[in-house]
């Protein structure tokens, strides 16, 4: 599911959320939801959307909620923007370093997407 871009879209999206989780209802459900950079913001925000008003009635049900977010050490996009007290990174950190995955060039660019993927695969 993408984000949406109009009320009817974001209904549509739940809607199709509610189905999904009543289907499979009595077996162990897990959504994941992922995103690069900004859309990471917007999956975070995605998340809580879902847990309030997809699954408001259901949520108490799903115990095991995690939220992970992994962090390239040498990306430069982790510093910025700069508001201590405004802006805050959520969940568990886990960090890789690119620069040790065996599958990567020593000059790619940090915060491409692919960098994060083969980063995960070698560390």
């Amino acid at each position: 599911m993408a984000v949406a871009t109009n009320k009817g879209k974001v209904t549509l999206g739940r809607k199709n959320i509610l189905e999904l989780v009543y289907k499979y209802q009595n077996e162990e459900v897990s959504i994941t939801i992922t995103g690069h950079s900004l859309a990471a913001a917007l999956a975070t925000l995605n998340a809580m959307d879902i847990a309030n008003n997809v699954l408001k009635g259901i949520f108490d049900r799903l115990k095991n909620l995690h939220l992970l977010r992994i962090v390239n050490f040498i990306d430069p996009i982790l510093k910025v923007p700069f508001a201590p007290g405004i802006y805050f990174h959520m969940g568990q950190e886990l960090g890789i370093d690119i620069t040790k995955s065996p599958y990567l060039k020593w000059n790619i660019n940090p915060h491409n997407l692919k960098a994060y993927q083969y980063g995960i695969a070698g560390c």
